[in-house]
């Protein structure tokens, strides 16, 4: 006898049932059928903590758009060429760890980008390589 399949069940474009294993990040948001299922609605939180959404006809689009946002949020004023490690390392401690995290998580990832600011603070994010 085949094993059933485990997590959540949807259909593909064609029809077929497919199962989708685990679940979005934290923090990721979530995409919805709105209004009778004739819209779609997707949500996350923003560098702020606050909740915002976007609407479209095709749950692809309105992921597509979120993915938009989510990445013109996070990187539209600071991440250039000529960002060094330090710069990027200080925003994402006062902006996205310590909203997501406990006030001692948070100090260990401040000692941390201490550290790290100390020995490529002063590379720019371009010049790194593996």
């Amino acid at each position: 006898m085949p094993r059933r399949a485990k997590g959540k069940q949807v259909r593909d474009a064609t029809g077929r049932v497919i199962a989708v294993r685990g679940r979005g990040a934290n923090g990721e948001g979530s995409v919805c059928a709105v209004e009778g299922g004739t819209r779609w609605r997707a949500t996350w939180r923003d560098h702020s903590g606050k909740l915002r959404s976007v609407s479209g006809r095709t749950r692809e689009r309105v992921i597509e758009r979120r993915a938009g946002a989510v990445a013109a949020d996070t990187h539209g004023a600071l991440i250039d060429r000529t960002t060094t490690v330090g710069q990027l390392t200080h925003w994402w401690v006062d902006h996205v760890a310590s909203l997501r995290v406990r006030p001692s998580t948070a100090a260990k990832y401040a000692d941390r980008a201490e550290r790290l600011d100390a020995t490529l603070g002063h590379r720019r994010i371009a010049e790194l390589r593996a």
